[in-house]
């Protein structure tokens, strides 16, 4: 297990440069979490939360509450009809083209996230409340005792000191002339643990699936 404060003291003992401070390899840490949370499912963000509908409108702001990150996975309204989560207008343009023309007074059929809003299609005449299941971003660290227990013991120190030494690096080392040594070196170590993460992830999990019944409440 991985401390927040211990990793600090490796990057700034590792790099030993009076120009890198305590504030900016805490940074480069948590960046490095933030990263990590954005490519890879990891189980401990899967969250959940709710919207409500408009009559006369088809999408809504993500809620300020959700924290949400990535990859709404599921949604539905408990003994409604199915919701499809879908990654492209396309495939709602499809069924609908006339979804930017007109409001179709419906159950909901399609649901994704579009320019930062929740789009639905068609529209209930009556608002709803519809569940929905996601990952939301990770709480950066802060406490010297703060552990990352969302990535694998034995990947903590590794996947993000190594990022923080890669980002402090490329700057230490830029207008060197020849091969960033450096650079490189953790870039690499980096990229292996993350690879590694990605692996133990998609093996130690199955693809979420949506739940449509009363446990949604």
């Amino acid at each position: 297990m991985a401390y927040f404060g211990e990793m600090k003291t490796n990057v700034l003992e590792t790099v030993d440069d009076d120009s890198v401070t305590e504030t900016k390899v805490a940074s480069l840490i948590n960046e490095g979490v933030a990263f990590c949370a954005s490519k890879v499912r990891l189980p401990e963000f899967e969250s959940s939360g709710t919207f409500d509908t408009l009559t006369d409108g088809h999408s809504v702001a993500i809620p300020v509450g959700w924290n949400y990150l990535r990859g709404l996975y599921a949604a539905a309204i408990p003994d409604g009809s199915p919701i499809k989560v879908v990654s492209s207008i396309g495939i709602i343009k499809d069924k609908y083209p006339e979804i930017d023309a007109e409001i179709i007074n419906a159950p909901i059929e399609f649901l994704m996230i579009r320019a930062g809003l929740l789009l639905y299609f068609p529209v209930p005449a009556e608002a709803v409340t519809v569940y929905c299941k996601f990952y939301e971003k990770p709480t950066p660290l802060a406490k010297s005792k703060d552990t990352p227990t969302y990535l694998p013991d034995h990947l903590q120190a590794t996947l993000l000191e190594s990022y923080a030494l890669w980002k402090l690096y490329a700057k230490i080392e830029d207008g060197n002339e020849g091969r960033k040594t450096n650079t490189m070196y953790y870039k690499k170590e980096f990229k292996e643990a993350f690879e590694e993460l990605d692996d133990d992830i998609d093996k130690g999990q199955s693809s979420p699936t949506p739940v449509r019944e009363n446990s949604w409440i």
